[in-house]
């Protein structure tokens, strides 16, 4: 909270371009990492603080998907079809660099348990 007088102190527009700037490198980071997982495809969002990648190829629906995904890597990811998105899961970027990279190996090492 700002009170009158700590203007000086904390700079409000630099404190938010460094947020907007860190959101932006982890939401290009997520995507293009994704990507890589044999069998995701994900495009690139504009906005908002997550992304929602294909995971049909695996042959389960995303619900199943995201269950066992949490069973067993004990990564949490919402079922695209809560939004209409059937074949989909919605993962959130906003969060450390670390819980993203980890997120991204139990991801793939899921995915790789999979078959296609």
């Amino acid at each position: 909270m700002f009170f009158y007088g700590q203007a000086d102190m904390f700079d409000l527009a630099a404190a938010l371009a460094e947020m907007k700037s860190a959101f932006d490198r982890r939401r290009k980071h997520l995507h293009a990492e994704l990507n890589k997982i044999p069998g995701v495809t994900c495009l690139l969002a504009q906005g908002a603080f997550y992304l929602f990648p294909n995971i049909s190829s695996f042959g389960l629906k995303d619900v199943d998907f995201c269950a066992q995904l949490l069973e067993k890597e004990k990564v949490a990811a919402v079922p695209g079809s809560a939004f209409g998105a059937e074949g989909y899961i919605r993962v959130n970027y906003a969060t450390s660099d670390e819980v993203i990279a980890k997120g991204l190996v139990r991801l793939a090492r899921f995915c790789a348990t999979l078959k296609k």
